[in-house]
């Protein structure tokens, strides 16, 4: 739902604020830290959200 893309849209900008770390390592080219922010926006969203959806979203976020 659209409620929902807003929702999420705003815990994936709250998890890149809040993780620069992980954000500098994806950008160092370290992969795995954009598994770490996926963990992290996952834990936030109470409803179930695909890991794939949420990688998608915070890749175009990153570029």
């Amino acid at each position: 739902s659209d409620i929902e893309e807003t929702e999420l849209s705003k815990i994936i900008d709250e998890t890149i604020t809040s993780n620069p770390k992980a954000v500098e390592d994806y950008k160092t080219g370290k992969e795995n830290a954009i598994m770490f922010l996926v963990g992290q926006v996952m834990r936030k969203f109470p409803q179930k959200v695909d890991a794939s959806k949420i990688k998608a979203s915070l890749l175009a976020k990153l570029r």
